[in-house]
């Protein structure tokens, strides 16, 4: 009866979580506004003399000053470039280029950009025109360049480059998308073996079964450590091109401040220190009595790894309230990990290791390895929607931005596919796990289960699209 019980609650309970959500959306929160220009001198198609003597630039939040420069184009020529200089007490948000003689006259471009505390790159296009007040004598033109068919190549060449770069684009989605997955694959993989095989070792008759999961599992963390290694190669091509243009994208000095000198940069540090230190840890469990020494180094990396996402996503962006919301994307990605991360282990890994036995033993062994899964994965999505609510108060203020906004339109189809995901893992729980004692039921669960694990996947995706996209 008690079981019975507990299953009628269950809808129950997802209804009040959603009924929750809604409420708390519903209500003003802190937000965190992409970063963009709030002012400029000159101002946008203002008319000014030759004299100027600086541009001055207001941003809407912190932005990294390493990172932030300006090019300054007349006519066709390129009068002055370089990095900007903050103005002092200004928090970040003010930069000035110094101007060192006279502009020419007539109709000048400003192109700056910069990168904002949550690693994204802001772009912006400033018009104003010169008019001359004094004699041309030390004005900053340049020669006026001769045509040239390798520069037009080299110049078609970074467009396409920039393109590619852009975070919108298909290949950065992509990347994203392969890093996320590694992340939430090392953590998912750590997480079934201190907490789903842990638990079963204590069972003589699980031993065949779990030293075969424990293999599947272990291939599966070195493959998402290796993933982690690529992604993160890729990661840093794709910013330094945004950033520094495809010309100096491995520039050394270029490369330096972008690592040292911004918040995006000690997130890819992070992720690079942590995927050698599990890989580390995961050699060390292959060697004799290594095995739990290194499985519990593994999961200390994976706790480090869960902290990367916050430092080049849109939680570093958030003012005042930053160690509040770091720290509800770190839960965030440790409940993900533990919830979709250890379903992908469970699916590729466990599941094939049980049904490696006999006849006989195969829908017992099901049934022990589902147990042990369910209170981690029902720990993990608890702590994913329940930071996932928070996280999404930081971003938005009000609840109509849920469907006006590109970014509330995403963070939809995400709780659509979360809900389906959920849906799936109750099905599976309310009706799968208890017939697998029917001779069918063991081919039923691996089949609902990849189900659902396609499901999370495809959550995942959604959610390498919507870090991209600005917050209202």
């Amino acid at each position: 009866m008690t079981r019975w019980r507990s299953r009628r609650r269950a809808p129950r309970a997802l209804a009040a979580a959603a009924i929750v959500a809604a409420a708390a959306l519903a209500c003003p929160a802190p937000a965190a506004a992409h970063t963009g220009l709030r002012a400029s001198s000159p101002r946008a198609n203002e008319t000014v003399a030759d004299s100027i003597g600086r541009i001055r630039l207001e941003f809407t939040g912190r932005v990294d000053p390493g990172m932030t420069s300006l090019v300054l184009v007349s006519g066709a020529d390129t009068v002055a470039s370089g990095r900007m200089v903050e103005v002092p007490e200004s928090g970040g948000r003010a930069f000035v280029f110094p101007l060192t003689g006279l502009l020419p006259p007539g109709s000048c471009t400003a192109t700056w950009r910069t990168a904002a505390r949550d690693g994204h790159i802001v772009r912006g296009i400033l018009h104003f025109t010169v008019v001359r007040t004094q004699p041309s004598v030390t004005a900053l033109a340049s020669p006026i360049a001769q045509p040239n068919d390798d520069a037009d190549e080299r110049g078609e060449a970074a467009e396409d480059l920039a393109q590619w770069s852009d975070p919108s684009s298909t290949f950065s989605v992509l990347v994203r998308w392969a890093g996320l997955m590694a992340l939430l694959g090392m953590i998912g993989a750590a997480a079934f073996d201190r907490f789903v095989l842990r638990r079963l070792r204590a069972d003589p008759a699980m031993e065949r079964v779990v030293d075969r999961a424990a293999t599947r599992a272990w291939r599966l963390a070195a493959v998402a450590a290796a993933l982690s290694a690529a992604t993160l190669l890729a990661r840093l091509w794709l910013q330094s091109v945004a950033l520094n243009g495809a010309a100096d994208a491995f520039d050394r000095e270029a490369l330096g401040a972008l690592l040292t000198g911004t918040v995006w940069g000690t997130g890819w540090t992070l992720q690079a220190v942590a995927t050698v230190a599990f890989f580390i840890a995961l050699m060390v469990s292959r060697a004799p009595r290594g095995r739990s020494v290194g499985w519990i180094g593994a999961a200390v990396a994976a706790l480090l790894l869960a902290a990367v996402p916050a430092l080049s996503g849109h939680a570093a962006a958030v003012e005042g309230w930053t160690a509040l919301a770091f720290a509800s994307d770190w839960v965030h990605v440790l409940g993900a990990g533990a919830w979709v991360g250890t379903l992908a282990t469970l699916v590729l890994a466990g599941l094939p290791a049980a049904a490696s036995t006999s006849d006989g033993e195969r829908t017992g062994a099901f049934a022990v390895m589902v147990r042990a899964f369910s209170p981690v994965a029902l720990t993990g999505a608890a702590l994913a929607a329940g930071t996932g609510i928070i996280n999404s108060l930081f971003h938005l203020s009000a609840f109509p931005q849920l469907w006006e906004t590109a970014y509330g339109r995403m963070l939809l189809l995400k709780l659509a596919l979360l809900a389906v995901v959920a849906w799936l893992g109750f099905y599976n729980w309310r009706y799968v796990l208890p017939a697998l004692h029917a001779p069918t039921s063991p081919a039923r669960l691996r089949r609902s289960a990849g189900v659902e694990l396609a499901a999370g996947v495809a959550v995942i995706l959604a959610t390498a699209i919507l870090i991209a996209l600005p917050p209202p």
